[in-house]
């Protein structure tokens, strides 16, 4: 594929969950941008929010939640983000390969056990990528995507056939593997930028789930990416 596809790659980190602090510690994006160099992630944090519907008695009700606080890199090629009982590293486009990420995800982790007060287990390490292809019109989906949907084939009451062709695609598949850990993949049809073109979101999601998790856990769920990626996708 001629033009790099992918829009964001996202390395996150999930620690045993805590009760003792119900929501984000606002200290911890601070210290953590003080620990990696306020000259690689200048800043200002930006936080992110979530909009929660919530019923009960009184009725619906509507909250805005916080959801992360993100450290942006200088040019704002890399974002740091803190949540809940999660830490993610994520490179947008143009991504430079996983050799120039791995570095950056293993420096913000030799540093986090210096930020959070008390260090947790890890329980799970994603790798995702967010793919955005871009291709020219006049070809069916499955030319670019593999083991998408057989053609519409059906017979009315009257015994008349009906046929078709895919038109557009929203599917999002989870999937167990032999080692323990999971893959999923989501596949759908976007809005073209430009009308003549066609372009689709190939959203791949690799979870180690199986101990040890660590540092190293990280080229585990790489190395599960790339295997899900050679055979079911492009």
């Amino acid at each position: 594929y001629k033009t790099p596809c992918i829009e964001e790659a996202i390395c996150e980190f999930t620690f045993a969950p805590t009760t003792v602090v119900p929501e984000i510690d606002l200290t911890l994006p601070g210290n953590l941008q003080a620990r990696l160099g306020k000259d690689l992630y200048p800043g200002p944090a930006r936080q992110v929010f979530n909009r929660i519907h919530r019923v009960d008695p009184v009725g619906m009700q509507i909250k805005d939640e916080l959801f992360r606080v993100q450290l942006p890199s200088k040019g704002e090629r890399s974002i740091v983000a803190v949540g809940r009982d999660v830490l993610s590293v994520s490179r947008v486009r143009p991504y430079d390969g996983w050799d120039n990420f791995k570095p950056e995800i293993q420096r913000v982790l030799n540093v986090w056990p210096d930020v959070v007060s008390t260090p947790r287990k890890c329980v799970r390490v994603g790798l995702r990528y967010i793919n955005r292809l871009i291709t020219p019109p006049g070809r069916a989906i499955e030319h670019w995507l593999n083991d998408v949907s057989p053609p519409l084939s059906a017979k009315a009451e009257d015994g008349t056939s009906i046929t078709g062709s895919l038109r557009a695609i929203n599917n999002r598949r989870e999937f167990n593997t032999d080692d323990g850990n999971r893959v999923i993949i989501t596949l759908a049809t976007l809005e073209p930028e430009v009308p003549t073109n066609d372009e689709y979101l190939i959203d791949i999601d690799a979870l180690a789930e199986t101990p040890p998790l660590d540092g190293l856990s990280a080229p585990r769920a790489m190395s599960l990416h790339a295997r899900v990626c050679r055979s079911s996708t492009v």
